[in-house]
C-alpha cells in the first residue's frame, strides 16, 4: 500500500497505473462530507459513475447511494464439483452450453412460463425476499421473473477448470429491480441536495443521505432487500448450471464447495475503533475469515482466494480483472479476428462473433494475473481456475 497526497487515498496499485478519470474521482471522495480517513483503491480500479469501480471509503452518518452503484449486490458465486474436467469433450461443453441457455434467461429476457416458475420453487423464494420489506420502487411481475436469469454486460456463466475439479461460476446481480432501487434513491438524494445546498457539487454525481433520516433508513432497507435477491438469483441461475452439466456427464454429489460474495453494496463494520459504513463499488471484503472471489475476463484465469484483513483496504479486495478501456473504446480499437484467434488457442467455447461481442473481450480488460501481484497485500490465491466455456448476457 502506498499513500498518494495527490489523490488523496491508500494505493494498492501503482499511482502511474491509475488513469485520469479515476484520479478526479477518488480526490472527489476524500472532500466528501462524513467520510472517515482515506479512502482505498483495489489494483482494478478504473472510472465509474460517482466514484471510481474498485473504490473502498467508510462513513460516518451518511450514505451515498452512487457509491454502492446501481447494480445493488452484484458479485460472484463459484462451485467447485467433483468432475474431471479433462474426462469433459468438447461437444459435451457445447451441449452444456445450449442446455443453460434453454434454461437461463439471458440478456433482457425473463422466465415467461409461470406455472414452471412457480413450480421452480422461486415463488417462495420471493416471497421471502419480500417478506417484512417496504420497497420504495414499485415491483412488479417482471421483478418476480427475474429471480435466476444472468442480465447482459459483464455478466456470465462460466464452466472453468480447476486442477481435477470443474468450477460453476456465475457473475449477476439484481437485475432491474436494483437499477430502479438505485435511480430512486439517486434522485431523492439528489433533491434533497439541492435543497439542503449541500457543498458536494451535483457534476460529481454523489449526492448523500443521513443514515438516520426516514430518506436514509429506506435506501439502506431497499439495498437489503436488493442483495437477498442478487444473491438468491445467483443461486437459481447455479442450480440451472449444475441440472444441465449433470444431465451430460451423470451424476455427481452437490457442489463440494460453494462461495458467494457481493461486491456493489455498503454494511455497517468496525474498522481502526470506529463503527463506520463501509462503501464498497466494485470491492470484496477480504477479511482474514473470507474466502474470496476474483474473476478475470473471458479467456484468461479466475482465481479463489483468502482474504488477508489488511487494514489499510478496510480489509477488502479486487472484484475482478477491472477494465482497462471503456466499452466504446475496445470494440473500436480491438482487433476481431485476433480477438477470436486469442480465444480459440486457448480452448474456451466462446461466443464472439461481431464487433459488438469485443466490449468484453480479454483485451478490455486489465491482466488477472498483474492484478493479483498488485494486491499480495489483500488476499492469499489458493485455487487458479481456467476457462472452457464462457456464456455471456
Amino acid at each position: 500500500m502506498n499513500y498518494d497526497a495527490d489523490m488523496d487515498a491508500k494505493l494498492f496499485i501503482d499511482s502511474w497505473k491509475v488513469d485520469q478519470g479515476t484520479r478526479e474521482q477518488i480526490k472527489h471522495v476524500a472532500q466528501l462530507p462524513g467520510v472517515y480517513g482515506k479512502a482505498a483503491l483495489m489494483p482494478d480500479c478504473h472510472n465509474g459513475y460517482g466514484v471510481p469501480i474498485g473504490c473502498v471509503f467508510g462513513t460516518q452518518g451518511v450514505v451515498y447511494p452512487s457509491a454502492v452503484g446501481v447494480d445493488i449486490g452484484c458479485g460472484v458465486r463459484l462451485a467447485l464439483i467433483d468432475v474431471d474436467p479433462a474426462s469433459v469433450t468438447e461437444e459435451q461443453l457445447k451441449r452444456i452450453a445450449s442446455s443453460i441457455r434453454m434454461k437461463v434467461p439471458l440478456g433482457r429476457d425473463v422466465h415467461t412460463a409461470e406455472d414452471e416458475w412457480k413450480r421452480s420453487g422461486r415463488e417462495d423464494a420471493w416471497d421471502s425476499i419480500i417478506s417484512g420489506a417496504t420497497p420504495s420502487i414499485n415491483l412488479v411481475g417482471r421483478d418476480q421473473m427475474s429471480l435466476g436469469t444472468l442480465g447482459g454486460g459483464n455478466h456470465f456463466i462460466e464452466i472453468q477448470r480447476a486442477g481435477n475439479r470443474m468450477g460453476v461460476m456465475i457473475h449477476s446481480g439484481s437485475r432491474n429491480l436494483g437499477h430502479r432501487t438505485a435511480t430512486y434513491h439517486i434522485g431523492v438524494a439528489k433533491g434533497l441536495n439541492e435543497k439542503w445546498r449541500t457543498p458536494i457539487p451535483s457534476s460529481w454525481g454523489l449526492p448523500m443521505l443521513p443514515t438516520g433520516s426516514d430518506e436514509g433508513r429506506s435506501y439502506l432497507a431497499d439495498m437489503e432487500m436488493c442483495l437477498t435477491f442478487a444473491r438468491i438469483n445467483r443461486l437459481y441461475i447455479l442450480m440451472a448450471c449444475l441440472e444441465a452439466v449433470g444431465e451430460e456427464v451423470g451424476a455427481f454429489r452437490d457442489g463440494a464447495e460453494v462461495v458467494d460474495v457481493h461486491h456493489n453494496y455498503a454494511a455497517m463494520e468496525n474498522h481502526f475503533g470506529k463503527n463506520l459504513l463501509i462503501h464498497r463499488k466494485g470491492a470484496v471484503r477480504a477479511r482474514a475469515t473470507d474466502t474470496v472471489l476474483i474473476p478475470g475476463s473471458q479467456g484468461t484465469a479466475s482465481y479463489v482466494g483468502k482474504g488477508l484483513g489488511n487494514l489499510d483496504s478496510f480489509k477488502s479486495c479486487s472484484h475482478g480483472a477491472g477494465r482497462q478501456m471503456s466499452r466504446s473504446k475496445a470494440r473500436d480499437v480491438l482487433d476481431l479476428q485476433e480477438t477470436i484467434d486469442g480465444m480459440n488457442a486457448t480452448g474456451v467455447i466462446h461466443s464472439v462473433r461481431t464487433r459488438s461481442d469485443l466490449d468484453e473481450a480479454p483485451g478490455a480488460y486489465k491482466d488477472i494475473e498483474e492484478v493479483m501481484e498488485d494486491q499480495a497485500e489483500l488476499v492469499k490465491p489458493i485455487v487458479r481456475l481456467t476457462p472452457m466455456l464462457v456464456i455471456k448476457g
